[in-house]
């Protein structure tokens, strides 16, 4: 679902003023694209959100950190690799 929002609402990228002029037209694509059938399925996209929803796990109660951040000093010559976690 996130490539075809992404190839059908992002290609090309939006010209917007504003990221709340970005965040309504991302609502309204995402209300549009909950009536959509993909290809010959039965349900639309809504429907079958409706069915999966009650089976996912509820967020965290505290926010984590997505991320790591980290600081290296190289020489301009040398190659860096760094493994991800």
């Amino acid at each position: 679902m996130i490539g075809y929002f992404r190839r059908n609402h992002f290609t090309p990228v939006p010209e917007v003023g504003s990221l709340a002029e970005l965040n309504e037209l991302v609502d309204q694509w995402d209300l549009h694209d909950g009536h959509r059938r993909i290809g010959s399925r039965p349900r639309t996209v809504d429907e079958y959100f409706a069915v999966e929803q009650p089976l996912l796990m509820p967020l965290p109660e505290e926010p984590f950190e997505t991320g790591v951040g980290v600081h290296m000093n190289v020489p301009t010559r040398v190659r860096v690799k760094r493994d991800s976690c």
